[in-house]
């Protein structure tokens, strides 16, 4: 179940992503500009995550604001499925991103991350 959660975890940063890159290309009215928002979007959310919430960043935020930073970013991409027509789809979206932040919560999965990722930071350096 724990490698299930993690997995679900990898799934919902990509369905962000295309959350975020898809709301700005339907949201955007003109046509060239919409495919710029798109990838403006998707460059920024990337950018975000890779910089703060990703294991393996230097510069990854520590619980209890990684959780509140996952859980605003996901809830965003949700709001912005909302606002470009697919309601259905935002809230499956924002129930799988609560009750995956709920359980790598309470299997300490965010310590799993980070013994992982001084572990292969240890070995690299050498």
């Amino acid at each position: 179940m724990r490698l299930a959660n993690l997995a679900l975890r990898f799934l919902l940063e990509l369905a962000a992503l295309a959350a975020y890159a898809w709301a700005a290309f339907v949201l955007i009215p003109h046509p060239v500009w919409s495919w710029v928002g798109a990838v403006v979007a998707a460059v920024a959310f990337v950018g975000v995550w890779g910089g703060f919430l990703a294991p393996t960043s230097p510069r990854r935020l520590r619980p209890p604001w990684l959780n509140v930073a996952a859980l605003a970013i996901f809830a965003l991409a949700a709001f912005l499925l909302v606002l470009a027509g697919a309601l259905v789809l935002a809230i499956v979206f924002a129930a799988l991103a609560a009750l995956n932040e709920v359980l790598l919560v309470r299997w300490g999965q965010y310590a799993e991350f980070d013994r992982m990722t001084a572990t292969r930071s240890a070995t690299s350096d050498r």
